[in-house]
C-alpha cells in the first residue's frame, strides 16, 4: 500500500494556536515559516483557502496593532518611565514622566486617522499641510495638550549682558 503525503495544512492546522501567539508576539511570517517546516508561498496559499488561518493572522495583527498604538499613547501624552537603582546595599525604585513625544503624536494621529492628519479632507487646500499643524491636529484628536516644539537653548536663559 502507497503512503498517503502529509500536506502543509496538515502541519499548520494543529498548530493555529501556536501561529496566532508567535504572529501576535512580533515573530515575523518567515520566522513562523522556518519554525513550522514550511514555505511562505504555502502559508499565504493557505490563508488564501482557509478561513480559520486567515482568522487567526487577522486576530494577531489585530493585537499587535492595538498593543502598538497603546505604547504609542503613553508616548505621546507623557509615559512614565520606571527605573532602579542599588545604592548602599539597598535598592531605590523611582519613576518619572517623560515629556510628551512629538513624533509618537504624529505617528498615532497618523495611524488613527491618516486623511485628517494629512489634510487630506474636502475642506482643506491640496498643498501639504506645516508639521506644526499636523502636530496640532494630532493633539486635537486625541484630546491632549499641544506641546509645541520649544527651539530655545540655554543660552535664551541667560540674562543680557550690558556691554
Amino acid at each position: 500500500m502507497k503512503k498517503e503525503r502529509k500536506t502543509a495544512w496538515a502541519k499548520i492546522e494543529p498548530r493555529l494556536g501556536e501561529i496566532g501567539k508567535l504572529y501576535g508576539n512580533g515573530m515575523t511570517r518567515k520566522q513562523i515559516c522556518d519554525y513550522i517546516g514550511i514555505s511562505e508561498n504555502t502559508l499565504r496559499t493557505h490563508e488564501k483557502q482557509k478561513e480559520a488561518l486567515a482568522q487567526v493572522m487577522k486576530q494577531a495583527r489585530a493585537k499587535v496593532l492595538y498593543t502598538l498604538t497603546g505604547k504609542l499613547y503613553e508616548l505621546a501624552t507623557g509615559a512614565k518611565r520606571k527605573s532602579r537603582t542599588v545604592s548602599n546595599g539597598r535598592i531605590i525604585e523611582t519613576e518619572e514622566t517623560l515629556p510628551p513625544s512629538l513624533p509618537a503624536i504624529l505617528r498615532l494621529g497618523e495611524i488613527l486617522d491618516r486623511d485628517w492628519i494629512a489634510g487630506n479632507v474636502a475642506n482643506d487646500s491640496p498643498e501639504e499641510l506645516s508639521d506644526a499643524e499636523k502636530r496640532a491636529r494630532a493633539c486635537r484628536m486625541l484630546g491632549i495638550p499641544d506641546p509645541g516644539y520649544d527651539r530655545s537653548t540655554w543660552r535664551d536663559d541667560l540674562p543680557e549682558q550690558e556691554d
